[in-house]
């Protein structure tokens, strides 16, 4: 559907959709335009937020974050990396109100903006795997156990980013760096190469490839229409 408008003066616009031309007052303008939106469609997206799809009862979004440096906690020690770009998966179930309940949540690395045509790397942290019920572990963090237990927003998902960095980490689930790096050098590695600039053959040199299929077939959806 593609929509334009042109005001004519305080009382009236011009609408026209696909095509069509309508004059319409002004104090209706706004109730035409929100019955045009559909529930599938979403026309002011969150930042971050790059994929939405409703197929059946479920909801598939994808939010993008890119390279950055930050600290990670593991067991008792902190240590700074700089990661490539990642991508953050999320199965929900439509709720009320524009709210949404979580199925399942899944991360990876990426070496490009476009999903679909970029190749894609496991997360290399522990703690999270594709074959783990609810994707993550979160351990004590009550902020995120409660978006997963309760209802959130999509304004709300990209808060999971951060609390996975501010949380404190262990050993469980593993970490997803080639040579089978854990720890300090798994992060003293992930902060030289980010420092002297990631390239799409250090990131798939450091990091376990995954494919968007294998993604979609633990998170329930198809993440590659």
């Amino acid at each position: 559907m593609i929509a334009q408008i042109e005001i004519s003066n305080n009382l009236s616009a011009k609408l026209r959709v696909d095509g069509q031309e309508k004059s319409v007052p002004m104090v209706e303008l706004t109730n035409i335009l929100s019955n045009m939106i559909t529930e599938d469609e979403s026309p002011w997206l969150p930042n971050n937020l790059i994929y939405l799809r409703r197929d059946g009862g479920n909801v598939g979004a994808v939010y993008f974050f890119p390279e950055t440096k930050t600290s990670y906690r593991y067991y008792d020690n902190s240590y700074d990396v700089i990661l490539p770009p990642a991508l953050f998966f999320f199965t929900l179930t439509a709720l009320k109100n524009d709210k949404f309940k979580i199925v399942k949540m899944a991360a990876a690395l990426t070496d490009s903006y476009n999903m679909q045509s970029s190749r894609l790397y496991q997360f290399p942290f522990p703690n999270n795997s594709l074959g783990y019920g609810p994707g993550f572990c979160w351990g004590s963090d009550r902020i995120a156990k409660d978006m997963y237990d309760k209802e959130c927003t999509l304004e709300q998902l990209p808060i999971l980013y951060q609390r996975f960095f501010a949380a404190q980490g262990n050993g469980d689930l593993g970490w997803k760096v080639q040579g089978s790096l854990e720890g300090k050098e798994a992060c003293a590695k992930m902060l030289k190469l980010g420092k002297e600039g990631w390239t799409k053959q250090k990131v798939e040199e450091t990091f376990c490839s995954v494919s968007l299929k294998k993604i979609s077939e633990a998170l329930y959806f198809d993440f590659t229409r």
